[in-house]
């Protein structure tokens, strides 16, 4: 499968090609099992999701053309397709390697008709394909510049279209910055003995004891991609979105989400 992968875009960005060299060697996440639930049609979903948003405001078609923008190893792309009825859907993200695990997991469930390509959303202005919904969950924080990956994005938006952003949080994330100060400091290596060698540091509290939060049962400490993609991971900034906008909502697990017409503007927080 990956082999067969077509390459929508050069990946060019030195950030960009950082994050895809990570993901190649540690595709995350490595699911294994989902909870399918029955598809809802576009604009039935959209309306419960976002009950103050008038009604000549909900989208138009219940048959959207769906861009999933870094789609990892496809779990997104699973809640995407079991949300919303009659989607047709592009999938595209850096890495070959969680392309093709993606690809692979979605066959298990019968399903073949998500269009997966190799890309860089940085690149994505060159498509001629507008959007009804953009889903780009835990993506953008990873850019040296992440207003600009969102401005791609909005570029992409049918008129009226809808743009799932999901962001890292300044507060929720505050023990992971902690923790990459202290990577930087030391200059531990995002090898499996780098990694080992911090992941038992902190669990014998031989680092920051402030640090003991990230070592519980259900954090993405104890496998190996996992523990990258939490702690060692490139980019990976918080982002700040100003609290008064009415089109974001405030999510839990360290996440922002803007589920709206209109994009905000991203100020990131290091």
């Amino acid at each position: 499968m990956r082999g067969s992968l077509v390459a929508l875009t050069p990946v060019t960005d030195a950030v960009s090609q950082a994050v895809q060299t990570q993901y190649e060697e540690n595709p995350y996440p490595r699911w294994t099992g989902f909870s399918w639930r029955t598809p809802q049609p576009f604009r039935d979903v959209v309306r419960e999701r976002l009950p103050q948003l008038a009604e000549d405001k909900l989208p138009l078609t219940d048959n959207p053309r769906v861009l999933i923008a870094g789609c990892g190893t496809g779990l997104e792309t699973m809640r995407v397709v079991s949300t919303y009825q009659t989607v047709s859907v592009l999938a595209v993200d850096l890495s070959r390697s969680s392309l093709a695990y993606g690809m692979r997991k979605l066959a298990e469930y019968g399903l073949s008709g998500v269009e997966h390509r190799q890309a860089d959303i940085l690149e994505l202005d060159q498509l001629d394909s507008r959007f009804d919904f953009i889903d780009s969950f835990g993506v953008i924080h990873h850019m040296a510049d992440p207003q600009r990956g969102l401005d791609v994005l909005a570029g992409l938006l049918d008129p009226g279209g809808f743009l799932f952003v999901g962001l890292y949080s300044v507060i929720a994330r505050r023990p992971v910055t902690r923790v990459r100060r202290l990577i930087a400091e030391r200059d531990v290596p995002p090898t499996p003995a780098g990694i080992r060698g911090l992941r038992r540091q902190i669990m014998l509290g031989e680092a920051d004891s402030e640090l003991s939060i990230l070592a519980s049962p259900a954090s993405d400490f104890w496998a190996m991609s996992d523990c990258r993609d939490l702690m060692f991971q490139c980019g990976g900034a918080p982002v700040h979105i100003a609290p008064d906008r009415p089109d974001v909502c405030r999510g839990r697990a360290g996440v922002c989400r803007i589920a709206g017409p209109l994009c905000a503007r991203l100020d990131a927080v290091s």
